[in-house]
């Protein structure tokens, strides 16, 4: 990294500071001092200790500041350094090693009794580009440097910096080092500019091999444990986990309620710490948990850079200088669960199984306290400071809040009840590629439960319940994971017996007309012996139309070439599937019975984020989740015809707006009402920022799909939104419209891979899955457009919006007695103005269809 860039960077980070409010502080932080005032930094930057001492690059002053590590003062400045970039101890720890963008190495004896008598003993130019970071192996100092064509290594002796051998050569793929650290026999490099790290065989003195991880990486970590590396992508906001037996990430840690620009990272009391250069705080990492902690630390740090650890506290460079840094007494709780003698810190959450009875103990605050639990959370005292909970019998993640009454302060915790994740049925199954369906169920586990496929088509990707459709035949899998990342794997075996038909069973209404496809077979004819009419006689895809009278009949399909048949039977029926009630508000945990009629049954029910009763059946009742939610309940008939019951389920605490669309990177604005306390906000993907109170700013990731944006305050509700983010490959049309009541309009797709799942917020779909569909506007007047939202089988979103209106300009033209449906005298007055060329085809055929809706 040149000096220009290194300018540029210096300024940026000056710029980068903005203002942020996290819960409450997770620490102390204090000043240094010199003689009782505070010390100057012009620009702190790299550092060091030796447990005694700390040393800290002034990168603009070209000095190096001592501190004395248990008195916490600069004792000492060390000047004619020459713009230092990265420093380095020797083995002995008498020596400083210092970089410099200025082509060479500088050597500091720090062997003196007295810091004061410390000094610059060696100054060597030791290559023709800018150095990077630097590290001492086996009395060697290895030096990286900065250059376009790539980073060499220099070796050179630490006793007098002469050159000790050739260099590893650069490779161009390694640019802007960041940092370098001894593990072992190897030297892992982070690359800023590369988004990698270089390890280095120290021994054999080569390039072992690279790991890509995020953008900007910057800052590395090696765990106590000695085997796992911890880097900070910068611009990238995440913490890629390392596993330096196989130089393989194991793991990335996203998120972006706390992490943000995550720029230095340490260790303390078995926690990583970790310093956002954008907003100024620390966050924590518990390894125990595979989480970061809820708690934040923010105390005016301005564009931190680097973190220390030494004995019991973390020194910080940034912006206005070096803080130091110590955990305070915080309102905390240690849990003993089964067997244990001992209690252990609960960190953020505690895992249970149901109904589990575990003992509680507080520490910090002055009490006295009192609990808040949720989800039936049972708490009973037992001491001044001693509780006995008792989990919820329901899977689910239930939250309980900490309450000091003395000084108002509160930790929520959370209590994740689940066992071990099961599905049914468990496989492996065999299935015929021949529209036949098999619901599956989750259970068990630690909810949210995520579905994905290999080949066959999901009803859903999220839920307890989902129906599989195999679209090819051969091997397939369906996977199974609960947020704790245990898996259930289900292997299919999809069969093509011969000469088959899709759907094998239908179930049509009289008059209706649906698509049939061959499959398995070259040299099709169809035949429809008991009636209803074929669009052709031969062909792999043909339309059949149901006759009026209402029966079961037959298509019958033969491949002349093998002589195969198959037929498809088809139920006529006179009433359409139903679901009763329609719609349902409903509080958190409430229940509501559904029933289904028409269709022909039996009939099989799913829900996307409630618990059903029984999954079969002709009625079944619904228990709505803990947190304010839109959700449905779905009946699936036994041709595949589809009702949808939807569900508003609120709490006492509600998010505004519960669901909405986005395009990719659209800023949405959430808000709370009813809430208590202080709020916590989290994102499944995408970002959030501005986060005060009962407001939040939300900004839609780069891809297509569901996205949930939750909210708790600290008595325990939750509110949680659905954001749809669409797809520029993938329309419909049309994308909008005005409809009256009841009204009906036909909706295509295009664009996006096949099949297309259709689902609308209000009104009724003709079918759930075609590349067209008809869509019936609800009896209801809205302000609000109805969304109708249609993906496709790669899980690209498109929606169409429905004004639901009896008011828009077309209708109040030709509605002379504004009630909504035009009648007879209207419609010609509206085709005589057709015909004088004072309509157009378009607004003609929207008023002949809203006619016909009504007549």
């Amino acid at each position: 990294m040149n000096r220009f860039y290194h300018t540029i960077l210096l300024l940026l980070s000056t710029c980068l500071f903005i203002s942020w409010q996290g819960a409450q502080a997770a620490c102390s932080i204090d000043d240094l001092s010199s003689g009782g005032g505070l010390i100057s930094f012009d620009q702190p930057g790299a550092m060091l200790s030796d447990g005694n001492e700390v040393y800290v690059l002034d990168e603009l002053a070209s000095e190096l500041k001592v501190i004395d590590a248990n008195q916490r003062m600069v004792t000492a400045t060390v000047s004619g350094l020459d713009d230092p970039f990265a420093l380095t101890l020797d083995q002995s720890g008498q020596r400083v090693f210092v970089s410099s963008f200025m082509n060479q190495v500088q050597s500091i004896d720090v062997s003196a009794t007295e810091s004061s008598s410390y000094q610059v003993t060696q100054d060597v130019m030791v290559s023709s580009a800018a150095l990077g970071p630097l590290a001492v192996f086996n009395d060697l100092l290895w030096l990286v440097t900065d250059h376009v064509t790539g980073s060499e290594i220099l070796i050179r002796n630490t006793s007098d910096l002469s050159e000790a051998t050739s260099p590893i050569s650069g490779n161009s793929q390694l640019q802007a080092p960041s940092q370098a650290l001894v593990i072992g026999n190897y030297l892992y490099v982070s690359f800023n500019a590369s988004s990698r790290i270089g390890v280095y065989d120290l021994t054999s003195r080569t390039l072992l091999t690279t790991i890509t991880v995020g953008s900007g990486v910057t800052a590395l970590s090696l765990a106590p444990d000695g085997l796992t590396l911890y880097a900070a992508n910068t611009s990238a906001g995440t913490i890629s986990v390392i596993n330096t037996q196989t130089n393989s990430v194991t793991k990335t840690i996203d998120n972006p309620n706390l992490l943000s620009k995550p720029r230095a990272l340490a260790w303390l009391n078995g926690r990583l710490w970790i310093a956002n250069q954008d907003s100024g705080t620390l966050v924590q990492y518990d390894p125990g948990i595979a989480d970061l902690l809820s708690q934040t630390c923010d105390g005016g740090l301005v564009a931190p850079k680097y973190l220390l650890a030494v004995q019991d506290v973390l020194f910080v460079s940034h912006k206005n200088g070096v803080s130091v840094i110590s955990d305070t007494d915080q309102l905390k709780a240690q849990v003993r669960q089964g067997n244990a003698v001992e209690y252990s810190s609960v960190l953020g959450s505690i895992i249970s199984t149901q109904s589990e009875v575990f003992d509680l103990r507080i520490e910090g605050g002055s009490g006295p306290f009192d609990i808040l639990g949720s989800g039936g959370l049972q708490a009973s005292a037992t001491g001044d400071r001693s509780w006995q909970m008792t989990a919820p019998a329901l899977i689910d993640t239930h939250t309980f809040s900490i309450q000091d009454l003395s000084s108002g302060n509160s930790l929520t915790l959370a209590v994740r009840v689940g066992g071990e994740l099961g599905v049914s049925p468990s496989g492996p199954l065999t299935l015929e590629l021949d529209g036949q369906s098999v619901l599956l169920t989750a259970s068990g586990g630690f909810p949210p439960y995520n579905w994905s496929s290999g080949q066959g088509l999901l009803s859903a990707t999220s839920g307890r319940y989902v129906v599989y459709t195999p679209r090819t035949s051969g091997s397939d899998s369906v996977v199974l994971r609960d947020s704790m990342d245990a898996a259930k794997i289900i292997t299919m075996t999809v069969n093509v017996s011969g000469l088959n038909v899709s759907p094998a069973v239908a179930v049509m209404l009289a008059g209706e007309s649906r698509d049939f496809l061959a499959i398995g077979g070259s040299n099709i004819s169809w035949d429809s012996p008991l009636g209803g009419s074929l669009s052709s006689n031969s062909g792999s895809l043909v339309s059949w139309t149901a006759p009026t009278e209402i029966g079961e009949y037959s298509l019958q399909l033969s491949d002349s070439q093998t002589a195969q048949n198959a037929q498809a039977v088809i139920f006529v029926i006179q009433d359409e599937l139903n679901i009763s009630p329609a719609e349902r508000t409903l509080s958190t945990q409430g229940n509501e019975i559904f029933q289904a009629s028409g269709g022909r049954g039996p009939y099989t029910w799913s829900s996307q984020q409630g618990d059903l009763s029984a999954t079969e059946g002709s009625a079944i009742t619904y228990i709505a989740p803990d947190a304010s939610v839109n959700d449905t309940v779905t009946v699936q008939d036994s041709g595949g015809r589809i009702a949808v019951a939807r569900i508003s389920v609120r709490g006492s605490l509600q998010i505004s707006p519960l669901t909405t669309v986005a395009e990719r990177g659209e800023i949405l604005n959430f808000s709370l009402s009813q809430s208590s306390g202080s709020v916590d906000w989290q994102a499944q993907d995408g970002s959030l920022s501005n986060t005060s109170g009962n407001a939040a700013s939300y900004t839609s990731p780069d891809r297509t799909g569901r996205f949930v944006v939750s909210a708790i305050d600290s008595s325990g509700q939750l509110a949680q939104a659905v954001v749809f983010v669409i797809s520029d490959s993938l329309s419909t049309s049309p994308s909008s419209a005005s409809l009256a009541p009841q009204a009906s309009t036909l909706l295509s797709v295009q664009g996006g891979i096949a099949p297309y799942i259709w689902s609308a917020r209000a009104g009724t779909l003709s079918a759930s899955e075609g590349a067209a569909v008809l869509f019936t506007a609800p009896e209801q007047v809205s302000d609000t457009p109805v969304t109708i939202t249609v993906e496709d089988g790669l899980g690209n979103l498109a929606v169409a919006r429905m004004q639901i209106s009896t008011s828009d300009a077309l209708m109040q033209a030709y509605d002379s007695d504004n009630n909504g449906v035009l009648s007879r005298p209207e419609l010609y007055r509206a085709t005589q103005d057709f015909l004088n060329q004072q309509l157009d085809a378009t607004d003609m055929q929207t008023l002949v269809e809203q006619f016909f809706s009504h007549h």
